[in-house]
């Protein structure tokens, strides 16, 4: 299975962005773009959707030209080289999702955002993030076995410096 940034994956991840903005713009047009309602509907936007932009950004320069190979003993990591981790080198996956996005419904814009890090036996840590496949958790579950998963509940899932 080949996984990499995609058109649709943006979209994806940007569903509740555009659908701010156009309710943005409907309840100004609402209001006929009155000064009060102008600045009170800004600045909700501002404040909902402003941090999910950061994460976007983020993520599509942290995995922009990955290509992720699910393969049936390893995974193949093609960025600027060629990588590939067996399954069996692999110490732990970590996901980095908000809990709303199991167990609830996701309010704010950045919490559609999350990520999996895959840290090998040496130590070394790759990030895959949802702009590469919206189910990646799903995904690294049902084809490494015998690797310790971590989920850890964090809703603004930046990803930190190693």
């Amino acid at each position: 299975m080949i996984l990499k940034q995609t058109f649709r994956n943006h979209i994806l991840a940007n569903q509740f962005n555009i659908l701010m903005l156009i309710a943005t713009f409907i309840i100004l047009w609402y209001f006929q773009f009155a000064m009060v309602p102008v600045i009170i509907t800004l600045g909700m936007f501002i404040l909902c959707v402003f941090p999910a932009v950061i994460l976007h950004i983020i993520y599509a320069i942290k995995n922009q030209g990955m290509e992720v190979i699910l393969e049936a003993n390893d995974i193949v990591i093609k960025n600027r080289d060629k990588e590939m981790i067996a399954y069996n080198d692999i110490e732990s996956i970590i996901i980095y999702k908000s809990a709303n996005m199991d167990n609830g419904i996701p309010i704010m814009g950045f919490e559609y955002y999350y990520f999996a890090r895959i840290v090998t036996k040496q130590q070394k840590q790759i990030d895959i993030t949802c702009l590469v496949s919206r189910n990646i958790d799903k995904l690294l579950k049902s084809h490494v076995s015998g690797v310790f998963f971590e989920r850890r509940h964090n809703p603004f899932a930046i990803i930190a410096a190693k």
